[in-house]
């Protein structure tokens, strides 16, 4: 009796322990999908200038197509805003990370954009009812998209290079430096995640620049029928 007496002593104590460590680890576990959550919804939003940058604007004149800014931004703000696709990106305290997490955000909304040129010209050219104002509408967001797209595809391989050496610094200051491993701890997060995208987006970008360039060339030519 004493012997089953001090096994049963022996279950609950052991029994209570595991419960305790079963509600520790849920409770830090609910706590991290809370504070995950919270990163996650930490966005900015991008103005088309954001996205569609100076250079961008510039290579219609270079192309001797003769639109002003204002009214590219202007075409450009309107389809966007009609179809209710706006941009973000991640918020970081760190503005290095913060510089790197808009340059992702870039090259997402270039996915994006691009994606919507490809449903827009299906959605208006397959039924034949397109009028040259609109045409004209498209030409202009779909060379942009495609202006974008090239410049994304090309800072692709870089912005991974700066991204993985951001990380080690990070991983460093982590290791040895007095600084808030929190905040390190979830930049370096938000860097691994923006490599393992970039990872994949690239062929897809690709294949979407063909189609772009098809469309913008077919806009283009539908101005003049």
């Amino acid at each position: 009796m004493i012997i089953f007496y001090n096994y049963k002593n022996l279950s609950s104590f052991f029994f209570t322990i595991f419960f305790a460590i079963s509600v520790l680890l849920f409770s830090f576990s609910c706590g991290t999908l809370n504070i995950m959550n919270n990163m996650e919804t930490e966005q900015i939003e991008l103005h088309i200038k954001d996205i569609f940058q100076d250079d961008i604007i510039k290579s219609f004149e270079i192309h001797g197509y003769n639109y002003n800014s204002l009214i590219i931004y202007s075409i450009l703000q309107e389809m966007f805003e009609k179809s209710n696709i706006y941009f973000s990106m991640t918020y970081s305290d760190d503005n290095i990370t913060q510089d790197i997490m808009k340059e992702i955000a870039i090259i997402e909304s270039a996915e994006k954009a691009s994606s919507f040129v490809i449903e827009k010209y299906k959605a208006a050219f397959a039924n034949g009812a397109e009028t040259s104002d609109s045409a004209e509408k498209l030409f202009i967001l779909s060379f942009a998209t495609k202006q974008l797209l090239i410049n994304c595809v090309k800072n692709i391989d870089p912005l991974k290079e700066e991204i993985e050496q951001v990380i080690e610094e990070k991983k460093w200051d982590m290791e040895y430096d007095e600084e808030d491993d929190y905040e390190l701890f979830f930049d370096i997060i938000k860097l691994e995640n923006g490599i393992f995208y970039l990872n994949k987006i690239k062929r897809t970008l690709l294949k979407n620049l063909e189609e772009v360039t098809k469309i913008a060339d077919k806009a283009l030519s539908y101005q003049y029928h």
